[in-house]
């Protein structure tokens, strides 16, 4: 294992990196003539691609320079066998340290990539394109240990990329719980909301990555004894296609292995929202990929995270603790949310909330919010209008579920609220009670436990006249 590791990432660093491991201080002077250039790219090029055994190819439009003090690659391509780009980088630049290559070490001291393009794609079967390239098939058994060489310790002081695009492309069918007529109205509903590309045989999900800047530094891109990699990083300015995000800045640590990735981002900036997160990502196992991310979210504005639940108000702010998490069931996802605290609509909601996300059912867990109040206006765009138009006013209250379950059957401990009439003056209407509620366009109750109630009639008129 720790052989095919070694090789694995060889070549991930090599590419990545714009392939600059191949700087030897003892070519500089062999290097100043255009004829020495040429010959240095050719065995560079030649090298590479016999690595590769006939599964792609690596490109270099030109050699500016080969000094390791000033060390310059233009138009940087690895290829598939079709002759497809899968990694493109327009200028490489940087200085190799060369005192380390005497211990083993390839340390670079400043990297600078300019017009990076990654395109990852998996079909309908088979690895990522960039995976089999590199590894072939990874079913096959991995090589025979070797002596630790020069090479397998890349380290990177500063790095800056500019102009970078990650296009991801990964096979996609509905859940297999859905079947007829279910499963076409799913992927339409997919098809209106993201993208997807239809091949023989099946569909492909599309998902892009634009990166204005990043600067990181302490980056150890290939690591000896199956060491886990690692960077800082300093700033980054991105925007995902899906779901919608633009991240004005993000800073902190990443680590990754094989099968996993940690990381620890002290700094999260949306357009108008502040955060920090950490968490760990898993796609070692079979299935979907695994996470587990912790979200300390002091400031946010609604509008940034809209795209989570159409249904919230585009403006009002908010803060809590997130919790996100796959399940033992990794198509299920819990989103745990405490120490909320929203203010949106004239509403002010505090408490905390546990949403479970299953294939085909959404359940509610660990409710405590208190209303402070809510408007009917915050209350009917939540519930998409099912309150009648014409009832105004402000819900004071609190409702608690410890237990809850499903929205189609969902126990409530404790629903305590007031209703304040803004049409009829002095008109106030009040519940307590408790039992399984259904909750929907015709809703539902048994067990119903009612300790008060009190109705003021002139609220039920301007509602049924």
């Amino acid at each position: 294992m720790a052989g095919r590791r070694r090789k694995v990432a060889k070549w991930t660093g090599f590419s990545v990196l714009g392939l600059v491991a191949v700087v030897a201080g003892v070519l500089l002077w062999f290097t100043q003539t255009t004829s020495g250039r040429d010959r240095v790219l050719r065995t560079i090029v030649n090298a590479a691609n016999g690595a590769f055994e006939g599964r792609g190819s690596l490109l270099i439009g030109g050699i500016s320079s080969l000094d390791p003090r000033a060390l310059e690659l233009r138009d940087v391509q690895l290829v598939d066998t079709l002759g497809e780009p899968i990694l493109s980088v327009g200028r490489v630049r940087g200085r190799v340290s060369i005192g380390d290559a005497i211990s083993g070490i390839v340390r670079i001291s400043a990297l600078e990539l300019d017009s990076v393009r990654l395109d990852l794609r998996a079909d309908l079967t088979g690895p990522f394109n960039l995976q089999w390239l590199l590894l072939g098939d990874p079913n096959a058994p991995p090589p025979p240990p070797r002596e630790p060489r020069i090479g397998d310790d890349v380290r990177i002081d500063d790095l800056v990329l500019r102009e970078g695009v990650i296009v991801v492309t990964l096979p996609w069918e509905p859940h297999p719980l859905f079947v007829g007529a279910e499963r076409d109205s799913v992927t339409a509903v997919r098809d209106s909301l993201h993208t997807l590309i239809r091949i023989p045989g099946g569909l492909l999900e599309q998902r892009t990555i634009t990166i204005n800047t990043l600067v990181a530094q302490d980056v150890h891109a290939i690591t000896p004894d199956d060491a886990p990699g690692r960077l800082v990083l300093d700033s980054a300015r991105l925007t995902v296609s899906d779901p919608p995000i633009d991240v004005y800045d993000v800073a902190g640590d990443v680590v990754w292995y094989n099968d996993s990735l940690t990381f620890d981002a002290g700094r999260v900036l949306l357009p108008d929202s502040r955060m920090a997160a950490a968490g760990v990502v898993d796609w070692g196992q079979e299935g979907a990929v695994r996470y587990d991310v912790r979200i300390d979210a002091p400031d946010v504005a609604l509008a940034d995270i809209n795209w989570t639940w159409p249904v919230l108000p585009l403006s009002g702010r908010a803060s809590a603790k997130v919790r996100l998490r796959t399940l033992d069931n990794p198509d299920h996802l819990e989103v745990v949310l405490t120490e909320l605290d929203a203010n949106a609509m004239e509403s002010h909601i505090v408490g905390e909330v546990s949403l479970v996300a299953e294939v085909k059912d959404f359940l509610l867990r660990d409710v405590g919010l208190s209303f402070e109040p809510m408007s009917t206006a915050l209350a009917a765009r939540l519930t998409e209008d099912l309150l009648p138009p014409e009832l105004e006013g402000r819900i004071t209250g609190r409702f608690v579920a410890r237990e809850g379950g499903s929205l189609t059957a969902l126990r409530i401990d404790t629903l305590s609220m007031a209703f304040d009439d803004a049409n009829v003056s002095g008109a106030r209407s009040r519940v307590r009670a408790g039992g399984v509620v259904a909750l929907g366009v015709n809703p539902t109750a048994r067990d119903l436990r009612v300790t008060d109630l009190f109705i003021d009639l002139r609220t039920v008129r301007t509602v049924v006249p």
